[in-house]
Parts: structure tokens; sequence; C-alpha cells
């Protein structure tokens, strides 16, 4: 997936600094997988994928200008003027010389999949049936149908007193736990898919409350904050390259030549290796900064899902079912 965002060096994001152009703006490139999980799963929105009417001449323009922008760019990213969809425009028109995309204009990226749908260059009649778009990968839906399904389960197969899956999800970990050992194979396979949904809502909340102690903490000089803003800084100092390659060699201009593959994959593999021991370090410290309350919650939602695989794996075997070595 190509996408143009702000790179942001800091855990702070401002909104002036976003109105007046003090990011850059590059163009990352992502797993599918990772963006479908992002929408789907952690901000419970679907996504629609919609193919460009585009030659294969285009196309393969569009891939090599991709290619020399992710390599190398640096924009100024402004949230209002010149923000994805502009950039996603500009590439668009500059990687395919296509003279439709010239005369477009767009600040929303909804916007933009309008105009080119007008314009003869997005087919969205992919979309026209929601079952068969989301057979083929055109369409992916949000997780929030698929939590309420697994709730209704619950609801048909066990005497639960929650009328949402919001309500249940919000319940401590250990009060979730009760239910397992009453639950047959199919609820026990709706637990699962809620617990993960409900580790994922966890983390998130984590995540917050670590951000928001970071930014207070770091102003206040705590002492408890210099190891994991150490590591932090040294990520974020050290991860432009993922969103800007050409970070990792030295002179020129361009893509890389041939000859200097061999540096720039031997110099990736050392940051690589370095951003994942920052990782590491990170992890063990982020635990010893959560509040008490929220760690013994992340660990007893961790031990839900333990519990929960152990006892699905008890019911597939008491039912005769098949057993690999």
């Amino acid at each position: 997936v190509l996408s143009y965002r702000a790179f942001v060096g800091d855990l702070q994001l401002s909104s002036w600094d976003g109105l007046t152009g003090v990011y850059p703006s590059r163009l990352f490139v992502l797993p599918l997988e990772q963006v479908i999980d992002e929408y789907t799963k952690v901000e419970l929105r679907s996504l629609a994928s919609v193919p460009l009417r585009l030659s294969r001449d285009e196309v393969e323009q569009l891939v090599v200008r991709a290619a020399e922008q992710h390599w190398s760019y640096d924009g100024d990213y402004y949230f209002v003027s010149n923000n994805c969809a502009v950039e996603t425009l500009k590439l668009l028109r500059s990687g395919t010389g296509n003279p439709r995309l010239h005369a477009l204009d767009s600040i929303l990226p909804n916007g933009l999949l309008e105009l080119m749908d007008a314009r003869g260059l997005a087919d969205t009649t992919v979309l026209d049936d929601p079952h068969e778009a989301l057979r083929l990968g055109y369409r992916f839906d949000s997780f929030r149908e698929r939590y309420q399904a697994m709730f209704k389960v619950l609801r048909e197969r066990l005497p639960i007193t929650q009328d949402s899956v919001e309500t249940w999800l919000e319940q401590p970990a250990e009060t979730r736990r009760d239910w397992f050992t009453q639950a047959d194979l199919r609820a026990s396979a709706a637990l699962l898919l809620l617990e993960q949904a409900a580790l994922r809502r966890q983390l998130l909340l984590a995540q917050d409350e670590l951000k928001r102690r970071y930014l207070t903490g770091r102003a206040a000089g705590d002492p408890s904050l210099n190891k994991a803003g150490a590591a932090l800084e040294q990520i974020l100092a050290n991860s432009g390259f993922l969103s800007r390659p050409a970070e990792l060699l030295k002179g020129g201009y361009g893509l890389p030549q041939q000859q200097e593959w061999e540096r720039l994959e031997a110099s990736s593999r050392d940051r690589q290796q370095q951003l994942r021991q920052l990782s590491d370090e990170l992890d063990g410290e982020v635990r010893n900064l959560l509040q008490p309350e929220r760690l013994a919650e992340l660990e007893a939602n961790e031990a839900n899902l333990v519990a929960l695989g152990e006892h699905l794996r008890a019911l597939h075997k008491a039912s005769g079912g098949l057993e690999l070595p």
C-alpha cells in the first residue's frame, strides 16, 4: 500500500505544525495486511479497494515514479492544502501522464475517488454488491460487525447479562474468565475472538496512558522515564530510513545504482537490527511505566487468551477432532 503521511519525529503531534507545513510529507510503503488490520481491527472502520483504469504502461510508469518518491521525497505536509489526497493526486499525475488527471483537484480522499470515478479513471462498480466485493477482496469489513456477531453467539449459549459487545469488553478480564469453563466449542471460539479484541482495547488504552505520562513526565524531568525516553528517541532518530531509504546512502541522487545495492542492503540490515534491539529495550521498560491496574489487566487479558486456547484444544480433543502430531 502506498500511503503519503506526515513524518512526525516525536510522540506529540502538533496541529499547528501540521497546518503550517513543519512536518515532512513522505511516501510510505506498507504491507496490505498491516493496513487492513489497522483500519478493521484497531480503528474498527471498513476499507475499500477500488481498481484504477490505467494501461499497463501507465501502471509501470506509476510504479517507477512511486519508487523514486519513496526513495528520497521529503515534501511539506499541510493538513489542509497538501495532505494525503493532494499528494496522491500529484503522484498519479506525474506517474501516469494521463491527461484526464490534469484538471482534477481535491483535498479529501473521498472527493478524489468521486472525481476519478466521474472521469472514468476508477471502477467503483466492484463495490455494488457488498457480499461479492467482500469475497473478491475489494471490501474489508470492520471487525465491529464480527465482534457483534460473536457476542450474539455468547448471548445464545451462555446466560450473560450484558446487552452489547462494548459492555462485555469493558468488564475486567478476570470476570470474563469465569464464563470460560461453561462455554462449548462454538462459544469458546467466540470468546477467543472477543478476548483478542479486549487485548487490542487494553493496548490502545495503555498506549494513550504511556503517551500522556511520557509527555507530562518529560516536561517535569521525571527520572523514571530516562531509560525509556532514551530508547524511544533513538528509535525515532533511526527510523526515518523506513520512509526515506535515501538516508542510508551518502551522496548521489536518484534511485541507487547496481553497485550501491550491496552497501545499501548492509546498511539496512544494521539499522534494522539496531531498531529491533531498541524496541526490545523499550518493550521491557514500558511495562514498568504502566499504572499497576493497567498492567494487571493486560496480564490477565493475556492469561485469558492462553486459558481459552487450552480450553478449545481440550474441547476439540473431547469431540474426537483431528490431532496433529
